[in-house]
């Protein structure tokens, strides 16, 4: 059983405001700090084929390695930067790496998680889009107040796809019918 340090104190404190004056507390725990630190403020900057991560590490730990958490397997080990390129990735993309600490050969820290998407690659002209897949294409973003699906064709005003099946249906939120 781990003991708390000679001197330790754990207070709590309460400033009662208008018509509080209880609390409650439940289930206390005090366990001692890891040795291995986990890396803080974690970002991403993406591209079309790549995602840099970069992070804060207050206790200087100098070794990292960097995790893709969808398949477990480690992406890069040793790296002394608070930075790292991942390369080679797929456009419109999502991912989720994880950065762990590597205090030494045997302790490591937990990792930390963050999810990131590579941009689009860019359309060139002439673009057509059919919405043929059934669904609203990758790199599209709604905007505004208005409500966009995809499906063939309207059952309410009877139109029908120009070519192909599938057409989308683009309606105002403000659309009260008649």
């Amino acid at each position: 059983m781990n003991t708390a340090p000679a001197g330790a104190r754990i207070a709590f404190r309460h400033c009662p405001a208008a018509n509080m004056y209880w609390w409650f507390c439940d289930d206390v725990v005090v366990e001692a700090l890891p040795s291995c630190m986990p890396v803080t403020n974690v970002t991403a900057v993406s591209t079309t084929n790549s995602i840099t991560l970069s992070w804060t590490d207050v206790f200087n730990t100098n070794n990292y390695s960097v995790y893709d958490m969808a398949t477990g397997s480690v992406l890069a080990s040793g790296i002394s930067a608070h930075t790292y390129t991942v390369q080679n990735l797929v456009p419109s993309t999502a991912y989720t790496f994880g950065v762990v600490s590597n205090c030494s050969a045997t302790e490591t820290s937990a990792a930390t998680v963050i999810s990131a998407n590579t941009t689009c690659l860019p359309y060139t002209a002439p673009f057509i889009e059919g919405f043929e897949g059934g669904t609203m294409p990758t790199c599209w973003t709604q905007v505004g107040d208005w409500e966009w699906s995809v499906g063939a064709g309207d059952e309410e005003t009877a139109i029908g796809a120009h070519t192909g099946t599938h057409n989308i249906k683009v309606v105002s939120s403000d659309y009260r019918g008649s």
